[in-house]
């Protein structure tokens, strides 16, 4: 049968070359569109799956009443995290961060701007898995002026030398020491950046830091918190459902 599949496919190439030529290309957009699709698909699933717990990190979000219907936003109150470990059942860990203005980072003559850091506490590497090449991810971000940098970024303020130790100036925070140097970021997590500096560093140089972390009022929605679930509330054995209404 294949053979006479063949036979047939041949003598109308041969007799209708041109209605042969639309079918093949025809047909070959489809398969391209479809194995595209599936790829593009693929590669959107893989978003943050390298994490340990991915299936059961979870981010908070606020459902705000308006006009139109409810909203939802990302944006938490600084307490939202350290009282979702304390009172709400089910949370094992929870960890902040954040982004403030753009800054001047400085090496010796170098000048780099940048904008694509995150403000984070120490609780960052027990929700995310994000790899220190070099550095203890239960330390680097537990002390005021120190600063972890991505591997890229160490290479581009520190060329081949090991950046551990040396110092960096950075605009409105002052001198930071390297604490600890991140393995290449992987492409499919949502979360990109340069470096991370630690609460601490803010605590000391900025005055409204730490009022900005304890407020709970409706104007300050300046976070982004993460969770990470016990088993049995990732699976839907047991409800965490908690209003954060503050004091």
């Amino acid at each position: 049968m294949l053979r006479s599949y063949l036979t047939i496919a041949l003598r109308t190439l041969r007799n209708q070359p041109v209605y042969a030529g639309i079918n093949t290309v025809g047909l070959s957009v489809g398969m391209a569109a479809c194995l595209l699709l599936a790829l593009y698909v693929g590669h959107e699933g893989s978003f943050d799956r390298f994490h340990a717990d991915a299936d059961r990190i979870a981010r908070v979000v606020e459902t705000r009443t308006t006009p139109d219907g409810e909203e939802q936003v990302a944006g938490t109150a600084g307490p939202v995290a350290p009282v979702a470990v304390q009172e709400v059942p089910g949370v094992e860990a929870a960890t902040r961060i954040t982004q403030l203005f753009r800054v001047t980072v400085e090496r010796g003559d170098a000048r780099f701007y940048v904008g694509d850091y995150l403000i984070a506490e120490p609780s960052f590497f027990d929700v995310f898995d994000f790899e220190l090449a070099q550095g203890d991810p239960q330390a680097v971000l537990r002390e005021p002026g120190t600063v972890v940098l991505t591997h890229a970024a160490a290479q581009r303020y520190f060329g081949d030398e090991n950046p551990i130790g040396k110092p960096l100036s950075i605009e409105a925070y002052g001198e930071a020491t390297v604490t600890g140097v991140l393995a290449p970021l992987p492409a499919a997590s949502h979360l990109q950046f340069s470096m991370l500096l630690p609460f601490e560093t803010l605590a000391q140089q900025v005055a409204w830091w730490t009022p900005l972390t304890e407020n709970w009022a409706p104007g300050f929605r300046s976070f982004t918190t993460y969770a990470r679930l016990d088993d049995g509330v990732a699976r839907g054995g047991g409800r965490s459902d908690h209003r954060a209404d503050g004091p």
